[in-house]
């Protein structure tokens, strides 16, 4: 509990440096769900510039709320299906020498 309040005791600063992950997490924590999931797909349709809060979206307990909203899950998809064309893109890559296959 004692997090939850220094995120929302941040909340103002937070929110006046338009900082990335943590700002949605701070919504959603204050109840301002439909501002975080503009704020998320703010971020995604910048092809995910604020960080890499889409690798525990789906884990991320703050994000909890969030999940069940449509507008979520269609973004969530998008994202998945980004990273599904990025994977093969790798793997073309790989398959063709012009990338080291590091796994």
């Amino acid at each position: 509990m004692r997090y939850i309040g220094h995120l929302l005791h941040e909340r103002e600063i937070v929110l006046a440096l338009n900082i990335g992950p943590r700002q949605p997490t701070i919504q959603t924590l204050s109840g301002e769900k439909p501002e975080a999931i503009k704020e998320l797909q703010r971020s995604a349709a910048d092809h995910l510039a604020s960080g890499n809060w889409w690798y525990y979206a789906e884990l991320e307990p703050s994000f909890a709320p969030l999940r069940k909203d449509a507008r979520f899950q269609t973004m969530f998809a998008a994202i998945r299906q980004h990273a599904a064309a990025e994977r093969a893109a790798v793997d073309r890559l790989r398959s063709s020498g012009d990338v080291p296959d590091r796994r």
